[in-house]
């Protein structure tokens, strides 16, 4: 007893009392505390992957055209202390609002541990589109692939700053889609901003500017019977147009903006500031136009590149007419010559029909190939939406007393 005594003695000095109260517990069967485990972040020593990394096995940055399949398809390398990897699931996630999207969002690596997300398509819009390939799961850093399209096409809003943050937006996706279609420069313009708005009927500030494009004055205002009306005010002396306006009825902004509709109302009107509907007569290609002196008139467009467009899909339609109809109901005032016939083509962005607010009406390439018809625009088919028309037995019911009532602006 007397050689034990001093260690007990010692033990407890040292331990300031800690360990004559461990010794107790251990003395009493209660289990010794473990102690604080590994932090959180430390790697399970069980992981495969926990020494993982992704590399690109193709470029980071491209380009194309909206609508194309991006030349080299996002890949990547996964390495597992320096190795290869085989037999690892790699997610591919489009990550922008464009519309872009791979063909392959879960892929398995393969004997040289890549994984491809097979192909890569740009949406309609000019814009940036991402991919993003990461491993599921892990905290293994992703990689990054950016495509921007290719687009020379300016087309510039003045007066967009007095809608909301949220009608601003629609309006900016409705200016990209355009520049998704239309990928060439016009001829320089240049002069003080306020001339052309007087021209326009619009005001803006002295400042000068220079451009290749379309600049378009945009405004909310109460219109009767009418959602929005658009044209071009200021023309080049090719006959392209250099300035616009549109004005949209300040009494269904805020309702089209909450229903996701104000988008494809000002696609709609910015279609007749470039020139659709409101151009044709110049270029010739508005063939017997209605009027109350040719009320048995049947409203055609000429133009070859857009007749070709509708060759495509018109047989399918049992449709036996082999021209483009244009509008020619005297009840739709305003857009009878400048509008395609909704009694035939159906919903379509440039038809008469009221932009519905459940379902955006498809541009097509019928109505993108218009614009090539007139001879200064250089466009972009792969830009268009899925569209066909409406079976024969169909298109005469295919009127609606509900329409934009679009009377598109007389050129001053």
């Amino acid at each position: 007893m007397s050689t034990r005594l001093p260690w007990l003695l010692t033990v407890s000095l040292l331990g300031a009392g800690c360990t004559d109260r461990a010794l107790e517990e251990e003395a009493r069967g209660v289990p010794a505390d473990p102690g604080p485990g590994p932090p959180e972040d430390t790697p399970d020593p069980e992981d495969p992957l926990r020494n993982a990394v992704l590399e690109p096995t193709t470029a980071l940055q491209q380009s194309g055209l909206a609508g194309s399949i991006v030349a080299a398809t996002p890949g990547v390398r996964v390495l597992v202390d320096g190795h290869p990897a085989a037999g690892v699931t790699v997610g591919f996630e489009s990550q922008d609002d464009y519309g872009g999207a791979v063909s392959v969002t879960r892929a398995q690596t393969d004997a040289d541990g890549v994984a491809t997300a097979q192909t890569w398509e740009l949406g309609p819009y000019h814009a940036t589109y991402v991919v993003v390939a990461s491993l599921p799961g892990t905290d293994v850093e992703p990689v990054e692939f950016r495509a921007a399209t290719t687009s020379a096409f300016e087309l510039v809003l003045h007066g967009a700053e007095a809608f909301d943050p949220q009608s601003r937006e629609q309006l900016d996706r409705a200016v990209r889609r355009w520049q998704g279609a239309v990928v060439n420069a016009l001829p320089s313009i240049s002069g003080t901003l306020d001339t052309f708005a007087t021209t326009c009927e619009r005001q803006a500030p002295g400042t000068e500017v220079e451009h290749r494009g379309v600049h378009v004055f945009v405004e909310a205002e109460p219109l009767l019977d009418a959602a929005g009306r658009g044209g071009p005010c200021v023309l080049r002396a090719d006959g392209s147009p250099a300035f616009g306006r549109v004005t949209l009825d300040a009494g269904i902004v805020a309702e089209y903006t909450h229903e996701g509709a104000l988008e494809s109302l000002m696609i709609h009107e910015l279609g007749h500031v470039l020139g659709v509907g409101t151009l044709w007569p110049d270029a010739g290609l508005l063939r017997d136009p209605a009027s109350p002196a040719n009320p048995n008139a049947d409203p055609y467009f000429a133009g070859a590149q857009a007749r070709a467009e509708f060759e495509a899909v018109r047989a399918d339609s049992g449709y036996e007419g082999v021209a483009i109809p244009v509008e020619d109901r005297a009840t739709l005032e305003g857009s009878v010559n400048s509008h395609w016939r909704e009694s035939v083509i159906g919903s379509e962005t440039m038809s008469t029909s009221r932009v519905s607010l459940a379902l955006a009406p498809p541009l097509s390439s019928m109505t993108i190939a218009s614009l090539a018809d007139l001879g200064f625009y250089t466009v972009n088919l792969l830009a268009a939406d899925p569209w066909r028309l409406p079976v024969a037995s169909l298109q005469e019911g295919n009127t609606t007393s509900s329409s934009f009532g679009c009377e598109p602006f007389a050129i001053p």
